[in-house]
């Protein structure tokens, strides 16, 4: 009975820890009405004589009760009749904040009735959801799934009237759906369906609140952009596929919930094997459930003299099974994986081929060169892809000059005088028979002054974008 009533005791306690702790603290306590929707910046006097005054003081009794409680119980000798004094005390607190909708007094927002109404209706759910939400984020999420805490859109919609009132501002909030307690036992899905369809559309932050819960639960859970086969498919854009390590761009809003049951990279860093489950929203208001799989392999064969070919294929079964799930029921579909073989010749000497100056002073020289092929199978539609260009796809330079003046005369030496400008740029043409071609490039540039002096960047390497599509 005392363990029970101590872990009572310690609950309230952290429910109401805030709030004693913002009212003492002018700062603080800005911040805490701002995630309440209220902009007030009010000093410790102004705080003091109004009814928040009262209540932190209230507060701080409350807590005081509170923590003595706690550690009475610890001992195992308390009577139960102390415990339930300081639970007495937080109820008597909870009471006071309701009674917060009769104050007012103050300049500002103290003396605007609108805030101590709302204060009294949300702050003692605020106490709780925070709690929730902070110290135990898997029964907060959890809860959100089932539609037992919801989102007052209202509260996030800047055109919402109360924002007419400058006082207030647009900010997330978070509502109790006590009413719902029955729903969950009578038809819990019917409970669900209310919380996240709306206008015949599932609201795509379950995927979020899914997350959420799996992570609390210690599933190993990634929540990357949208992959490229996906993209295809659902949302009809086509991007090329990320090389290896390349971070990939965020076309879409949109990220898949991936739940991975093995991933896999050989010693060598050659192979790869990358399987499981996604889920992710798409555009027509439905989820999609679906399995992702990829594999690949690479290998490179020395020709000599700084040339090596590079082979590798590649499978990506990804959304080879899956089931769409609407607000109107559920439907199957399956895809052809889709293929992939290539071949590149990358030429990388051990030094640069220069075409003008000399090997010591270069002043226009190539790193290397590469140039690949690579057939795609989608289906009955084969895709072909041709790439050249400098080392890495243009990624890392690879074409570089230098211009230097150092003991030059005539015009260039009055120009410029004893100066080095070297610059060195990559290019990578990529032509695909569905998409069309893609360039890349890169730049960097260093100017050096001055006799015998040493070569400094003087700006950021640049990377100019990517143009997708034909």
């Amino acid at each position: 009975m005392l363990a029970a009533l101590e872990k009572l005791v310690s609950v309230l306690r952290d429910i109401l820890a805030p709030l004693p702790a913002a009212i003492k603290d002018p700062a603080r306590l800005r911040a805490f009405l701002r995630a309440l929707g209220w902009d007030a910046d009010l000093d410790a006097a102004a705080i003091a004589a109004s009814p928040l005054g009262a209540l932190g003081a209230a507060a701080e009794t409350t807590m005081t009760v509170l923590t003595a409680a706690r550690t009475v119980a610890k001992t195992g000798k308390a009577d139960p009749k102390t415990i339930e004094a300081a639970v007495e005390a937080a109820i008597d607190l909870f009471t006071a904040i309701r009674a917060l909708a009769h104050g007012g007094g103050g300049a500002g927002v103290l003396a605007n009735p609108a805030f101590y109404r709302d204060l009294a209706a949300q702050l003692a759910q605020h106490l709780v959801l925070r709690f929730l939400e902070t110290q135990h984020p898997a029964v907060f999420a959890s809860l959100r799934l089932v539609g037992l805490i919801v989102v007052d859109a209202a509260a996030e919609d800047p055109g919402d009237p109360r924002y007419a009132d400058e006082q207030r501002l647009p900010h997330r909030r978070y509502l109790l759906n006590l009413a719902g307690i029955g729903g969950l036992v009578d038809d819990p899905l019917a409970l669900v369906r209310t919380a996240w369809i709306r206008d015949a559309r599932i609201d795509p932050t379950i995927i979020e609140v899914l997350l959420q819960v799996l992570m609390a639960l210690g599933v190993r859970v990634r929540f990357p952009p949208l992959r490229p086969a996906f993209l295809a498919e659902h949302y009809g854009i086509e991007v090329p596929e990320p090389e290896p390590g390349e971070v990939e761009d965020v076309v879409v809003a949109t990220r898949e919930l991936v739940v991975p049951f093995y991933t896999g990279t050989s010693a060598d860093g050659e192979a790869f094997i990358d399987v499981g489950l996604s889920l992710f929203a798409e555009p027509g208001g439905a989820l999609i459930a679906a399995n992702y799989g990829e594999a690949s392999m690479i290998a490179d064969v020395p020709l000599g003299r700084g040339w090596t070919l590079q082979l590798g294929w590649a499978i990506d079964a990804s959304g080879a099974l899956q089931l769409r799930i609407a607000p109107t029921g559920l439907s199957f579909a399956q895809t052809l994986p889709t293929l992939s073989l290539g071949a590149t010749l990358d030429g990388a000497p051990d030094k640069p081929w220069v075409f003008l100056g000399t090997a010591d002073k270069p002043a226009l020289w190539l790193t290397g060169w590469m140039l690949g092929a690579q057939l795609k199978t989608h289906g009955n539609d084969p895709e072909v892809i041709l790439r050249f260009g400098t080392p890495d796809g243009g990624k890392q330079g690879g074409l570089g000059f230098r211009l230097d003046t150092t003991g030059a005369d005539g015009f260039l030496a009055e120009l410029f005088a004893n100066v080095q400008l070297s610059a060195e740029f990559g290019v990578g043409v990529t032509w695909s028979s569905r998409t069309g071609m893609n360039l890349q490039m890169s730049g960097g540039f260093s100017i050096c002054v001055g006799d015998g002096a040493t070569a400094r960047p003087v700006g950021p390497a640049h990377r100019a974008a990517r143009p997708r599509g034909p």
